[in-house]
């Protein structure tokens, strides 16, 4: 059986995508994070993650 959806946002099923900098994976389309945030305010990934994924940097945005 295919584990396709393992790839793919649970929303819209477009490809997610994944951040590096925040640890998360992400969809464009959506404009969502698919992880949720720790709130650890230590956190080097979680601490500085805006609110969508589109007020990021693109770098941030990278591997």
């Amino acid at each position: 059986m295919s584990q396709c959806w393992e790839n793919t946002c649970r929303y819209c099923g477009m490809e997610k995508l994944y951040s590096g900098k925040h640890d998360a994976h992400y969809c464009k389309a959506c404009d969502t994070w698919l992880e949720v945030n720790c709130h650890d305010p230590e956190c080097e990934f979680c601490s500085n993650r805006p609110e969508k994924p589109s007020l990021a940097k693109k770098t941030e945005l990278q591997f």
